[in-house]
């Protein structure tokens, strides 16, 4: 990882970790993301920018505050990190972190029932989740208006 806020520096670093490892991935800090394609040319694995950072932070900040569902605006920075960073590319949290230190630790999943799931009308505790490692910590559920059909 190079941290250098000088590029030149942070080029001259890099050609010496090329030349003498160039299998190893090299993930670049910058400001912003005035250099992009120097340093990707020289060899960088990522170049994180900065600026892009923080105004990704400033803005699902401001996002949360002004009501936008906190799904929607984490979806939203994940989207503009996937488009910037290829590294992130077609990672889903979840499907590839199973190794035996994040086996032990605890995720908060938001899991929606559709209206024909088999498991609907049951209680909790029929389910048996506990079995499989599932631990219920919030339950949300649709109130019906006189009308619907349910």
């Amino acid at each position: 990882m190079i941290t250098y806020l000088d590029v030149p520096s942070g080029l001259k670093v890099l050609a010496h970790i090329r030349g003498h490892a160039p299998q190893v991935p090299v993930i670049v800090r910058t400001q912003d993301d005035h250099d992009l394609d120097k340093l990707t040319a020289a060899g960088a694995t990522e170049v994180v920018p900065e600026s892009i950072e923080g105004s990704l932070m400033l803005a699902s900040h401001a996002l949360a505050l002004v009501g936008v569902p906190m799904r929607r605006v984490i979806r939203t920075v994940q989207d503009q990190r996937d488009a910037r960073y290829n590294l992130l590319r077609g990672y889903f949290h979840g499907q590839d972190d199973d190794t035996v230190d994040e086996l032990d630790h605890e995720r908060l999943q938001t899991v929606s029932l559709p209206v024909a799931a088999k498991t609907l009308g049951h209680t909790l505790e029929s389910l048996a989740l506990h079995a499989v490692g599932v631990r219920v910590v919030s339950l949300r559920r649709k109130r019906w208006a006189a009308g619907d059909s349910q």
